[in-house]
């Protein structure tokens, strides 16, 4: 990124690197600059907000894609296939769960899969559940962080076709003891979970 600075024309240090992090150093950092952009979570955008600098802190990533029956389902599959591919998912754009209206659940799938996705089946699901969260918490394996799809399954045990690039879990179930996306509201992977539900039940 310093090359890029200079092959424009722009001041190597715009781009600098804390080889040895720490959280004094972060504070330092943050109480020093002219302005503050902090992400990774609510305890850095509070320090942020707390360093004397003015500061802008990002909202909650990995959200939830509504899909309603009004939706254009190609671009809808597009949209959340590219987030969810995207440098293998770890920036905050790409979404952590899918709730499509019942009626344009089975569609929106079929495209999903025409846009690399893989569905996986129920044994598969438990699988990568496991390899996801070794030991139940809430904290994935550092193993499945930036992986390819192919990687992650591989890790869970099971096998996918070479050009499927992100996987896909069906969910039915809501809350923090729903495995995806319940345990971890950050995925930092190329799999997503999916529910149909009804225009009624427009809840997560």
């Amino acid at each position: 990124m310093r090359e890029a600075c200079r092959q424009v024309g722009a001041p190597a240090d715009l781009v600098q690197v804390v080889t040895e992090p720490s959280l004094a150093k972060t504070t330092e950092l943050m109480r020093q600059a002219d302005l503050v952009v902090a992400t990774g979570g609510a305890g850095m955008v509070k320090a942020a907000y707390s360093s004397g600098t003015p500061a802008y802190g990002v909202g909650v990533g990995n959200s939830v894609h509504v899909v309603d029956e009004t939706a254009d389902l190609d671009d809808a599959a597009t949209a959340i296939a590219a987030a969810k591919t995207f440098d293998y998912a770890t920036s905050c754009l790409a979404d952590n769960a899918v709730v499509a209206e019942a009626s344009v659940y089975a569609p929106l799938l079929e495209r999903l899969v025409a846009n690399g996705g893989y569905l996986c089946g129920p044994e598969e699901k438990e699988a990568l559940e496991r390899a996801l969260w070794p030991d139940g918490g809430e904290i994935p394996a550092l193993a499945v962080i930036a992986k390819p799809a192919s990687r992650i399954a591989q890790l869970a045990g099971f096998a996918i076709p070479g050009d499927r690039t992100f996987l896909m879990v069906e969910e039915n179930g809501a809350g923090p003891g729903t495995p995806f996306p319940g345990r971890s509201s950050r995925s930092s992977w190329p799999s997503i979970a999916t529910r149909a539900t009804s225009t009624e039940r427009w809840r997560w």
